[in-house]
């Protein structure tokens, strides 16, 4: 009897389950989102546009997107970041082959960057052809980005020791032609201190550096002028020239040019620095004691240009030495306009032993033959360069005089002005009208 009232119940509790489902059924499928035919009868206040019904969602979500401005860009920059794919051409060509394709591109060209981005072998013979002078500014970037610490970040990146950083050479910071076109009002930019020494540092093989035509940040970076000398060894081991401006030759080390064997050549400032500071009167660079050392070795064959002002001691130390400099090939020097030719007059006076009359001639002869060895004072020099001397020219001809006695090798005696004067534009050829 107790079944049976339970099995009644459970009965009548399914038949209700069963009738619940069937209304909601029924209410959803008379609904205009389920049947299109109840659409035009139900008026919603909030519908604006017809229901749509799409395929998938991606239909949907791309029938909804806004249209993006930008879409031409970056179908631009995608078509630039698109690797070319290898083509088996290619792949069948020698070594020498793609090397002389690659030289008609040009070594600075564009094209030849998308060429070697090809494949690893296109890429290694591409940068196999990097030149071994690189000009900084403004062949590769502007002059005012010198100082963007995140430009010189990316060019220790692309000049890398691994890659085409082994193949360079020389480095100059910015083209000397360059710069003397620059107006003299306009000031030069301050070089960011990551490009020395984290650049020089990437070209193990660099024997030419010039470090003019940027100022250095002195205060921001005190270490980099103070240890500049003294690390300059370890960074380019193998330099032979040297260019620099006078705030980093002011900062002299003792000692610096022993560790670097091959350098032979010195420059310190510029034509065109020295004529900016010439309205300003700029203060003479001092001359260390051990540069005068330095020019004796008699291991260096020196080529010393200084176009910086000097003082006027440094000058008399330079040009009416007391011991000779062996080794010095060529000298430039910036005299601004300094008249030393009372010290020239000094040194010629005679002494009275000269004035007396000698006896023998053949002993007057070898004695003064002796005295002409005593005076030369540049054995080996080749090339003298005066600069800045249109106030006083007496003294470069008397100096012209004094080096045929004192430099046995003379050939070459120049007078320049710092400030450069380009050439005048050549006339336009006029063309005659013909007779009719």
């Amino acid at each position: 009897m107790a079944a049976a009232v339970d099995g009644g119940t459970s009965r009548r509790t399914r038949h209700r389950a069963v009738a619940a489902l069937s209304e909601i059924d029924a209410a959803l499928t008379e609904t205009a989102l389920i049947n299109s035919k109840y659409s035009d009868n139900v008026l919603l206040s909030h519908r604006t546009k017809p229901i749509v019904r799409y395929k998938n969602l991606e239909d949907m979500i791309q029938d909804n997107l806004r249209p993006d401005p930008h879409a031409a860009t970056r179908e631009a920059l995608r078509v630039l970041q698109m690797v070319p794919v290898l083509r088996d051409e290619i792949a069948l060509l020698e070594d020498d082959t793609l090397r002389n394709i690659c030289l008609f591109l040009g070594e600075r060209s564009r094209e030849l960057a998308y060429f070697g981005s090809v494949c690893r072998r296109l890429r290694r013979i591409v940068i196999g052809l990097t030149p071994p002078v690189a000009v900084i500014a403004p062949d590769m970037i502007p002059l005012e980005s010198l100082s963007q610490d995140r430009v010189a970040d990316s060019l220790c990146a692309f000049f890398a020791p691994y890659k085409r950083g082994q193949f360079v050479q020389q480095l100059r910071l910015v083209d000397a032609k360059y710069a003397s076109s620059l107006p003299i009002n306009v000031v030069l930019p301050f070089c960011s201190p990551h490009l020395f020494p984290s650049l020089v540092k990437s070209l193990p093989s660099l024997t030419f550096l010039d470090l003019r035509g940027v100022q250095w940040d002195c205060h921001s970076n005190p270490n980099l002028l103070r240890y500049f000398f003294s690390d300059l060894y370890l960074v380019a081991p193998k330099l032979q020239t040297l260019k620099i401006g006078v705030e980093l030759f002011s900062q002299w080390s003792p000692g610096w040019w022993q560790r670097l064997s091959a350098l032979t050549q010195l420059v310190v400032g510029s034509r065109r620095d020295q004529a900016i500071a010439a309205g300003l009167t700029p203060k003479p660079a001092i001359l260390q004691d051990e540069f005068f050392e330095m020019l004796r070795n008699p291991q260096r064959q020196w080529r010393v240009k200084l176009w910086c002002a000097l003082e006027r001691d440094a000058l008399l130390k330079l040009l009416l030495p007391n011991q000779p400099f062996p080794d010095l090939q060529e000298l430039t020097l910036n005299l601004s306009n300094v008249d030393i030719l009372d010290e020239f007059k000094r040194s010629q006076i005679k002494s009275p032993r000269d004035a007396k009359t000698r006896k023998n001639g053949k002993k007057s002869i070898v004695q003064s033959n002796d005295e002409m060895d005593m005076r030369v004072m540049f054995p080996s020099l080749q090339a003298l360069t005066l600069s800045n001397v249109d106030q006083c020219p007496q003294m470069a001809a008397e100096l012209l005089e004094r080096m045929t006695l004192r430099a046995p090798k003379f050939k070459y005696f120049t007078v320049v002005n710092t400030t450069r004067m380009p050439p005048l534009p050549k006339p336009k050829r006029r063309v005659l009208p013909t007779a009719t």
